[in-house]
């Protein structure tokens, strides 16, 4: 494992080879450099490139910043960052955050302004799929989707003033944190390749909020195989196609708790331009360590009944269904 590093944003790079300007690095040695006080250092992420899940809230001022002002942006960063990372483990204790800031004053703003920026360790994606998975979550109105440019995206260093005009520092949450939670481009051994399954671009408007609850671990049963596919043959393809909906289908059908409702999800998401070998690696990878997270088979026949009402009653395994909570 490497990390790419460019000394400054006003480095030159146009014409030039990325080796030129942001050579790979071992890991000690680009923490030996991150950990110099007042550098102006970058990450240099590229397309396809696999990160830690980073986030960023910025929010500019008028008036100059409170402990109060900062403890409830902070608050909100928290609660939005928790509710984004609940479903994705079974186990949240394998999921961890940290949470670096820059606040102060703004030169080029020539205003007062709030930075969080949220490092996820457990979980990698591609960095340019992030805006996909907020969007998906219904949380892209929150955080700074600026951050995940394509072909080429600087990331401010931690430790790394903003530039040689601006002195605010970006800081770790506490001092005695490794700098390394604090680089998207170091992932940890165990981290959990998220993959985005399908092209979120497809359907952005349609995503459908499910229940979240992660008390619950119920498995239901008595639920006919036939009237698993009934109901999913009722489903409009958006369904399909929205990550969020999606999820909650896995969810659901892994609340009844049998692999062999596997099958029936990659199924489900075999479409035709998503019929692939990446896909469906998704769809084990999100079955297998996925929690019901309150989700039941009820969620879907409620959708089914929504999306196809004719259809749905028309089935007639549909009598033959449990009354599910």
């Amino acid at each position: 494992m490497s990390v790419r590093l460019v000394e400054s944003q006003r480095v030159p790079r146009k014409g030039l080879a990325v080796d030129d300007f942001a050579q790979k690095r071992p890991i000690d040695d680009a923490l030996a450099l991150l950990a110099l006080p007042g550098h102006t250092r970058h990450e240099f992420l590229s397309s396809r490139v696999d990160t830690r899940l980073y986030l960023d809230y910025d929010e500019v001022l008028e008036s100059p910043l409170t402990p109060e002002i900062l403890k409830d942006r902070k608050d909100k960063v928290i609660a939005r960052l928790d509710a984004l990372l609940g479903p994705f483990s079974e186990d949240k204790t394998i999921v961890y955050y940290s949470i670096a800031s820059r606040h102060g004053f703004s030169p080029r703003h020539g205003k007062f302004k709030v930075s969080f920026r949220p490092f996820v360790r457990g979980l990698s994606i591609p960095y340019t799929e992030i805006p996909l998975l907020l969007r998906s979550m219904q949380q892209d109105d929150f955080w700074d989707l600026s951050v995940y440019k394509e072909g080429e995206q600087l990331l401010a260093a931690i430790n790394g003033v903003k530039d040689r005009d601006d002195p605010r520092v970006l800081t770790k949450e506490h001092a005695d944190d490794p700098d390394a939670w604090y680089v998207a481009q170091i992932l940890d051994d165990n981290a959990l390749p998220f993959h985005m399954p399908l092209d979120l671009g497809h359907s952005m408007t349609s995503s459908t909020t499910s229940s979240t609850s992660l008390t619950s671990s119920t498995r239901e049963s008595n639920v006919d195989i036939i009237l698993v596919r009934d109901v999913l043959a009722c489903l409009r393809s958006e369904r399909f196609r929205d990550y969020a909906s999606w999820r909650t289908v896995g969810f659901a059908l892994k609340s009844l708790g049998d692999d062999v409702y596997l099958q029936e999800f990659q199924e489900f998401s075999r479409i035709p331009e998503y019929d692939t070998p990446a896909a469906q690696k998704a769809c084990r990878e999100l079955f297998e360590r996925a929690s019901t997270n309150g989700v039941t088979f009820g969620t879907l026949r409620h959708w089914a009944k929504e999306d196809d009402a004719e259809g749905y009653q028309r089935h007639p395994s549909r009598a033959s269904c449990v009354t599910m909570s």
